[in-house]
Order: structure tokens, then sequence, then C-alpha cells
């Protein structure tokens, strides 16, 4: 860089060391940005390298980046189109309400019977607009694997699912959790869904 003198004006790296120690094996830098203290703590995780080149900050990693669910043709599930239509159970079992609490919801089978690969990318696409994450075993010896599709509470719900939500969604009544339940029959295909009312957590003490 030059300035309007003609002289040439020498610029500062932006990310640059700033201490280091003989013989205590430390060393400090200085000039990252909050996300690249992230990517800096990534690395000593193991999940980059890095280099600093004329002051910037590069990472690559390490790793494969993991695909999203509907990108991954070779994992998803195999099931055989019967083309036929499928009875919807919404009663799940005989509860009473649910004021104070946060059902979770999980997805299995997605697309059921209706498997093909179109299909499974646009409900895997809903779901996640929706607030699910999907959540994948690790291959068995055979080579298959469990997948499933979960909802920690009403209040992670996005999108569509959370527009049908009423104001006071957090009392969780039976009526609330049938719609919610309604809702994902009518615009998502899967196998089953199970709903989380009941849990055993830990205590502070």
């Amino acid at each position: 860089m030059h300035s309007d003198n003609g002289d040439e004006e020498v610029v500062k790296p932006r990310v640059s060391i700033r201490s280091s120690g003989g013989r205590d094996g430390k060393i400090g830098f200085t000039g990252f940005t909050p996300e690249e203290i992230e990517k800096v703590q990534g690395t000593a995780h193991g999940y980059s390298w890095m280099r600093i080149k004329d002051g910037i900050p590069e990472f690559i990693p390490s790793y494969k980046s993991l695909p999203a669910p509907a990108d991954a043709l070779d994992m998803m599930p195999f099931w055989s189109p019967a083309g036929r239509d499928v009875p919807v159970q919404l009663e799940l079992f005989n509860f009473g309400r649910f004021e104070g609490h946060s059902p979770s919801i999980i997805i299995q089978h997605l697309c059921g019977y209706n498997f093909t690969p179109g299909n499974y990318c646009m409900n895997a696409g809903l779901l996640e607009s929706y607030g699910f994450e999907c959540l994948r075993s690790r291959r068995d010896n055979d080579g298959k694997y469990w997948e499933l599709w979960l909802l920690l509470g009403f209040w992670a719900a996005r999108g569509g699912l959370k527009e049908i939500l009423p104001a006071d969604y957090h009392k969780e009544s039976k009526e609330t959790l049938e719609q919610v339940i309604g809702f994902l029959c009518r615009t998502v295909s899967f196998g089953s869904l199970e709903v989380v009312v009941q849990r055993a957590a830990m205590m502070p003490d």
C-alpha cells in the first residue's frame, strides 16, 4: 500500500503473535475475530488445521463435512413402496393434560412405504423447516442404521409448525398436542411418530 506522498505504507498484520514463552510452552495471539476464536478452539480439538498468511488466519477442516440428511443419497432408508393409503392414529395413548411440561416428538421411517429419493428430500426439508433435527446411528455390521427426527419441545418449533401454535402453547394441553400431531400427519409422510412426556432427570445435588 502507498500513501499520497509516494512513500510505501506498511500495513500491520491483523493477526500477530503478542507474546511467547521459551520454557513454559505458551504463545499468545491477537487480532482474531470471535468467529475465528471458535475455529482456533476447534483446532485444539482436532477439527481443523490453521495457518496465518499475511496476518489473515486460514482454516481447513481435518474431517470431511457431514452431508445434510437430504443430500446423503447413499444413507437414505430403504422401504418398499406399497402405493396404498395407511390410516393415521391420532390418539397415541390415554394421557392427561400437559400443563408445565414440554413433550418431545420423535419421527421415524421418513416417507414410510412411499419412499423415493425425491419424497425423502422434500419431507426432510419440511421437518428441518419445522425445527426438527436429524439423528442417525452408526451403521451396524449389516450396513443398516437408525434415523430419528427429533423436536425437543414446542419451544423449538419453527416455520409453519410454529405458526399454528396458540399464544399460550407453553401450557401444552392435550388439544395443542393433537393440533401439532394432526399438522405433521397432514404435511409430512412418515412411518411412526412418538410423543415423549415422561422423563427421568438428574438433580443438581
